[in-house]
């Protein structure tokens, strides 16, 4: 009898319900999908096998309809060894009758990042230079990469030694 594979995004369901059952799935070891999911390490080293040496990239937009708009980008650079870069840029522009004005603003940070597993959720934790820390929940359905329940474009940092 031939088998039938399906991806977990074959199914209609909500990202936080896919979040939930892809941990119980990297967590009881099952989820086997690509080369970096193996039963025989555990989830939050399987996680930092997937993201060492990569790059998450999120952008955003939205448009006013009369000209103005924001536009946001957030990129983190996750290097093997477990350090961080992390910039953010964004603009706001206005138009209104007889004026247009734009602000931008850039922040850049670096640092260490790890993954937590809890319970069926992982963590992206980020321990800033400066002294803050930050977590993520992320989630992988085996092609696409989630972070905060948005998705976001994973791929080789250019970035890392």
């Amino acid at each position: 009898m031939a088998r039938v594979s399906k991806s977990i995004a074959d199914y209609p369901m909500s990202l936080a319900l896919r979040s939930i059952i892809i941990g119980v799935l990297l967590f009881s070891g099952s989820l086997v999908e690509t080369g970096a999911w193996s039963a025989e390490t555990g989830p939050a080293i399987q996680w930092e096998d997937l993201l060492a040496g990569m790059m998450l990239k999120r952008e955003s937009s939205h448009s006013s309809g009369d000209g103005g708009g924001f536009r946001a980008t957030s990129v983190w650079h996750l290097c093997r060894g477990g350090s961080f870069r992390y910039s953010h840029s964004s603009t706001v522009s206005v138009e209104a009758p007889g004026s247009l004005g734009s602000s931008t603003s850039q922040v850049s940070q670096t640092g260490r990042w790890s993954v937590v597993i809890k319970g069926s959720e992982a963590l992206l934790v980020l321990k800033h230079s400066n002294g803050t820390q930050t977590s993520h929940l992320i989630a992988y359905d085996g092609e696409q990469t989630y972070l905060d329940g948005e998705r976001v474009i994973r791929a080789p940092s250019h970035e890392c030694p």
